[in-house]
């Protein structure tokens, strides 16, 4: 579904369903899932409308939660929301993620890896799209590792882009040279095409707001924090990378 113009951050609100207040903190965020009543909403303007029910989310052992920071690429991000989706061999995340006032990020977390990607106003080029073919990409060349059919299992948070539990859509994973990365989504007025980098583990440095304290940790003083649930090295998921 493609985003919709964004309005100013900060607008208040009460979920249409349970009355919950809902909080869109950042600018590009333009529905939330209501943490009570799990109401997918859409803003626009300064009214709340509706629009669907989220489903509920597998439970898995990622270390992130809505509310982790860190930084990439130098620059501090921060974790707002999350669209989980399920394929062949289990589920992924891809986490949503503002990096200042009006630019946002996500991501992608599966098996253990993850990839950090940007939305780009491009259109894959390409003979045929098989496993093995050469695609480009803004004049960067990829090649196709996987295809595959995924399925929505819902999200939470804040997000720029709404979402259906069980709606299908077939997707396009491209690696380049460097650890470039693409994601290419064939859904509803795609394709939309998401580029970045596979993130390497164990070369990241990150804070995380504990759910129950809502005290701020810092990576650099804790090697382990409580999260709610068990504990977590978080040292190894978030990437301070250097180009």
């Amino acid at each position: 579904m493609p985003p919709a113009r964004p309005d100013p951050p900060g607008l208040r609100s009460n979920c249409p369903s349970c009355g919950a207040e809902l909080l869109f903190t950042a600018k590009t965020s333009l529905y939330s899932v209501c943490r009570h009543c799990r109401s997918l909403v859409v803003r626009r303007d300064l009214d709340v409308q509706k629009i669907g029910e989220a489903g509920e989310l597998q439970a898995d052992a990622s270390p992130i939660q809505i509310g982790t920071g860190g930084r990439y690429g130098g620059r501090p991000f921060g974790v707002v929301g999350r669209i989980q989706w399920r394929h062949a061999r289990g589920v992924w995340n891809e986490w949503y993620l503002t990096l200042g006032i009006d630019q946002d990020g996500w991501l992608g977390e599966a098996q253990g890896l993850y990839v950090f990607t940007r939305r780009v106003q491009a259109e894959p080029k390409a003979r045929k799209i098989e496993v093995g073919a050469e695609v480009s990409i803004e004049r960067r060349r990829y090649r196709v590792k996987e295809i595959t059919t995924v399925r929505c299992v819902g999200g939470e948070g804040e997000l720029p882009v709404g979402f259906t539990t069980g709606y299908e859509a077939r997707v396009v994973d491209v690696a380049g040279p460097d650890r470039s990365f693409a994601t290419i989504e064939y859904s509803e007025g795609g394709p939309w095409v998401f580029a970045g980098e596979s993130v390497e583990p164990g070369k990241c440095r990150g804070d995380v707001v504990a759910a129950e304290t809502g005290r701020r940790k810092l990576f650099g003083q804790y090697r382990r924090l409580r999260a709610g649930i068990g504990q977590i090295v978080f040292e190894q998921i978030y990437q301070d990378v250097d180009h």
